[in-house]
């Protein structure tokens, strides 16, 4: 199943990051309870970690943009903040598929939007 696989690939990296977000599209929301069910998973293979998975089904880097549930919107909704004094994260992007019929400039765009709310401070 990808949501077990996805919490022993993310465990065999040994994340040294405090809080841990991951970002999807129906990949993970598609299954009624499927985000909560992974969010569990990740804590107890994470201990002592902050958790939180934001997923919503048709979301993408542009997808469902206008509709305020782009993965850049979802990262606003929870909370994540562009500020640098923020403990450190590791952000997860599952999905962007429902983003294939959009112009490419466009998707670059906003992958590039998306991209400096997590890492706001770098060139």
């Amino acid at each position: 199943e990808f949501e077990d696989n996805l919490v022993a690939k993310l465990k065999d990296l040994r994340i040294q990051e405090n809080e841990v977000f991951v970002f999807a599209d129906s990949t993970i929301d598609f299954h009624t309870g499927a985000t909560k069910r992974l969010e569990q998973k990740l804590r107890s293979a994470l201990p002592g970690k902050l958790v939180v998975v934001s997923a919503v089904c048709g979301s993408g880097f542009v997808a469902r943009g206008r509709d305020g549930l782009n993965f850049k919107s979802l990262m606003i909704d929870q909370g994540y903040q562009r500020n640098k004094h923020v403990p450190q994260r590791a952000t997860i992007f599952v999905g962007g598929w429902n983003d294939e019929y959009w112009p490419s400039s466009t998707i670059h765009q906003a992958v590039l939007g998306t991209v400096k709310m997590v890492r706001p401070y770098q060139p």
